[in-house]
């Protein structure tokens, strides 16, 4: 089954905070992140289910090389990302973030 992944407008801000953030710490590394972002989304596209429901009905897809967290919902055959997070943000922070 294929799903459509829509980014939520917040969550397009939070990558991109991510890849300018990464990028000043290092020279592509924002690149990088980009490039470990785009297969997660392809990932939601084929198979969202495989991810755990956290909290109510939103999902946490965990990117591999950095600690960052993609909050999705599904709603029939469509994803949403919610939001884009570090992984060791404060959890109550994330539920506000979600709404």
């Amino acid at each position: 089954m294929s799903y459509r992944v829509r980014i939520r407008e917040k969550a397009e801000q939070d990558v991109m905070a991510q890849q300018d953030w990464h990028e000043q710490l290092r020279a592509g590394l924002g690149l990088a992140f980009t490039e470990e972002f785009e297969p997660a989304v392809a990932v939601l596209e084929q198979t969202p289910l495989i991810y755990p429901v956290i909290h109510r009905s939103v999902r946490r897809a965990v990117l591999r090389r950095f600690p960052h967290l993609l909050w999705f919902r599904i709603s029939g055959k469509l994803v949403t990302i919610l939001a884009c997070t570090h992984g060791r943000r404060d959890p109550a922070a994330v539920r506000q973030h979600l709404s």
